[in-house]
């Protein structure tokens, strides 16, 4: 019986780490207290000659949903994010709202 087929218990594990509830339907959190949920815009290709650090940890992103105790920024707002703080769900980005850093106009 090991090694037999791996069904059930290792597809369920994978496609709710990818942000599935079903295994089908896409998942969109529902962030809590000041948490904002975020989907990042994809990076500007950089010339080759541009120096640019080994990793991009602030990115422009659009707001998806936010919490009850969010004043400053509402839904599909522009803003730009540290990442570090945050949380990977899915496609979203799960950031608190001490993370934006700005709003682009």
């Amino acid at each position: 019986w090991l090694n037999g087929p791996r069904t059930g218990l290792t597809h369920d594990l994978k496609s709710r780490s990818r942000g599935y509830h079903d295994g089908g339907t896409p998942v969109k959190p529902r962030p809590l207290r000041d948490w904002l949920c975020v989907t990042l815009e994809p990076l500007q290709p950089v010339s080759p000659l541009a120096i640019k650090p080994p990793t991009v940890n602030v990115q422009f992103g659009k707001v998806e949903a936010v919490g009850p105790e969010v004043r400053d920024v509402k839904v599909g707002d522009r803003i730009l994010v540290s990442k570090l703080p945050g949380m990977v769900v899915g496609s979203y980005l799960l950031v608190p709202m001490n993370a934006v850093l700005g709003k682009a106009e």
